[in-house]
């Protein structure tokens, strides 16, 4: 996810925020790298999502990292399958 896909991941995130549910499972097991404007995307999301809708994000072990540098892994919840994300 670089500048070049993260204008399409935030209206995708923005779209889905408006349904108004619950959780937002962020499915990210298959994406190999990851710069700062998909940061800025979620945390975006997030600053949006903040109160009605739980940030929940599918994250591999090759992003972990990123969300914890950043201390993203702070502000949405990080689980390591969709099978997990489901039953957070």
């Amino acid at each position: 996810m670089d500048l070049k896909t993260a204008r399409l991941f935030r209206g995708a995130l923005d779209e889905a925020a408006q349904d108004g549910k619950p959780r937002l499972i962020v499915d990210m097991s298959e994406v190999p790298f990851m710069d700062s404007s998909g940061l800025a995307a979620l945390i975006g999301a997030q600053k949006a999502l903040r109160e009605a809708t739980q940030l929940i994000v599918v994250c591999p072990d090759n992003l972990r990292r990123i969300f914890e540098v950043t201390r993203l892994d702070s502000i949405v919840s990080l689980v390591a399958s969709l099978p997990e994300a489901l039953v957070a």
